[in-house]
């Protein structure tokens, strides 16, 4: 006698990503400037494994929500992936961990310094990062990665106009969290 068939584990759409109007709440100038959600499916995902190296791996599913507007100053970006494993997952956000020790990165010419912030305390493992960009004074772009067993949830958002705004980045990253759990 076989064993029964396992249902196939739901894709991930656009139902595990927050909503427009959820991310526009938050960045009221992305509401003001037309704001538009972009999306790609994700095949790979990639992680340091040391301050000068990134890994890419296969996803068994994902997706890439980018808010944006031409004329705004805020981009955010949310990506959801599911890992073949909570091992995997947890490489994931030990790689981002990893980044935040090793201060300013120089890649093809372009210096990026990350510094840990603190990540809302959500899922089974979480991390928070604020990038400041090749010489600039003030750090623009923050970005958080949370893990469920196998699932990796990153937000990313760049200001292009002022220092980021980490209360803001933390609120979209609680409504990402909970879009994608």
């Amino acid at each position: 006698m076989s064993a029964p068939a396992q249902a196939a584990a739901p894709k991930i759409t656009t139902d595990d990503l927050p909503t427009l109007g959820q991310v526009t709440k938050i960045y009221p100038d992305l509401a003001k400037t037309k704001a538009k959600l972009e999306t790609e499916k994700l095949t790979t995902y990639g992680y340091a494994t040391s301050c000068s190296k990134t890994k890419a791996i296969r996803v068994t599913k994902g997706l890439s929500g980018t808010y944006w507007s031409k004329k705004g100053n805020v981009l955010a970006q949310v990506n959801v992936v599911d890992l073949k494993s909570t091992a995997v997952a947890k490489k994931v956000i030990a790689g981002s961990r990893l980044l935040n020790t090793c201060g300013t990165i120089v890649e093809d010419g372009s210096a990026a310094t990350f510094k840990a912030i603190k990540a809302p305390k959500l899922g089974a493992g979480s991390v928070g990062s604020l990038l400041t960009l090749d010489d600039e004074k003030k750090p623009r772009m923050a970005y958080f990665d949370f893990r469920t067993k196998n699932r990796v949830v990153s937000v990313t958002v760049v200001s292009e106009k002022k220092k980021i705004d980490v209360a803001e980045a933390r609120k979209l990253a609680k409504v990402a969290f909970k879009a994608a759990s």
